[in-house]
């Protein structure tokens, strides 16, 4: 299973965002403690009481209390973001892989080519919309609370087993 982490401090975006969404993907909502929460159909929506960090702490309560399995797949959806609509179909086929991390390339929301895929994760060259992980390989791997905290953990999994590289611009930057 694909689950589409989003750690919500925008919740007026959620109704742009859920139509982007692949049926067959999980969407874990964390909701920051500095909005209201909403119910949001089709998803599992959680509270974690904890604010900052750019969703840090919001991912590490979904870490920390989701259900996640072993071939499970993790991706950060941000509450800026959508998918990319060929996102899906380009990572469906990929599930069944034993890696730890995930790479594709990503776009500005103008088309633009902002990063390349990559097989060796850095800060500045990975974005949070532009890796998912392989839970067996990350169950024990928690966000700092630094900015950079997606390229932290992106290094941080690639470590822990297999990088595949996807040659293909498949998710946006900041989209909405």
């Amino acid at each position: 299973m694909i689950h589409l982490l989003t750690p919500c401090h925008r919740p007026d975006n959620l109704e742009k965002i859920k139509s982007s969404i692949p049926k067959d993907c999980n969407w874990i909502i964390v909701f920051d403690s500095s909005v209201e929460p909403i119910d949001v159909d089709g998803a599992v929506c959680m509270e974690s009481g904890m604010t900052g960090d750019a969703g840090a702490h919001n991912r590490n309560y979904a870490f920390d209390n989701y259900p996640f399995e072993d071939n499970d797949w993790i991706f950060w959806l941000d509450s800026d973001n959508v998918i990319h609509p060929d996102w899906y179909n380009t990572v469906s086929g990929l599930v069944d892989t034993d890696a730890a991390i995930i790479t594709w390339g990503q776009l500005w929301n103008n088309g633009d080519k902002r990063l390349h895929a990559t097989n060796t994760p850095s800060i500045g060259n990975i974005d949070s919309a532009s890796f998912m992980c392989k839970w067996k390989y990350v169950k024990d791997l928690r966000c700092s609370t630094n900015y950079t905290h997606d390229g932290e953990y992106a290094i941080a999994a690639s470590e822990l087993g297999p990088i595949l590289k996807v040659d293909a611009y498949i998710s946006f930057y900041n989209y909405l």
